[in-house]
């Protein structure tokens, strides 16, 4: 709505947002669909390149990325990795897996800077990390991909 008005979206560095985690799997998966069908009502309202601002445009085009990036990850990276560990470097190859160090660079980093944070408490736990990486980005894509289809094939997501 702000976008469709020509008003501003700033970046505020100090902003911290808090959500209700969920407490199931099931719960996760519901919500993961829930932000993946709100991402397809907000391209549907304004789309990136119809945007007042660059900036707008831009990070609205990365939205449409992360669609991209979910179904990459699911359909290609996923299987190429199992593949590969079966012997079969069909999708997946040495220079693929150089990307998961980053991956965990990147992980680590944020988890240096959000520690820093007032107000925080984060768990030291390896195990969780590891699973992090391992897991929750696969369930989240999955989740997301559903919810992209509902947007696609199903009517507009009705807000409460």
């Amino acid at each position: 709505m702000l976008l469709q008005q020509g008003r501003n979206s700033l970046y505020e560095p100090q902003a911290i947002g808090y959500t209700i985690v969920p407490g199931t799997l099931k719960a996760l998966c519901r919500q993961r669909v829930r932000w993946a069908r709100g991402m397809f009502d907000g391209l549907r309202s304004v789309a990136p390149w119809k945007q007042a601002s660059f900036y707008g445009g831009y990070f609205e085009s990365v939205n449409v990325s992360i669609i991209f990036l979910d179904l990459a990850y699911v359909f290609v990276f996923l299987p190429g990795i199992v593949l590969f560990f079966l012997g079969f470097d069909w999708l997946v190859g040495w220079m693929t897996l150089l990307t998961l160090p980053a991956f965990f660079i990147g992980s680590a980093s944020a988890y240096c800077f959000q520690k820093r944070l007032p107000g925080i408490a984060i768990r030291h736990s390896l195990p969780g990390f590891i699973g992090f990486a391992l897991v929750f980005q696969a369930i989240q894509s999955a989740c997301s991909l559903l919810g992209y289809f509902q947007a696609v094939f199903s009517k507009r997501l009705t807000w409460k």
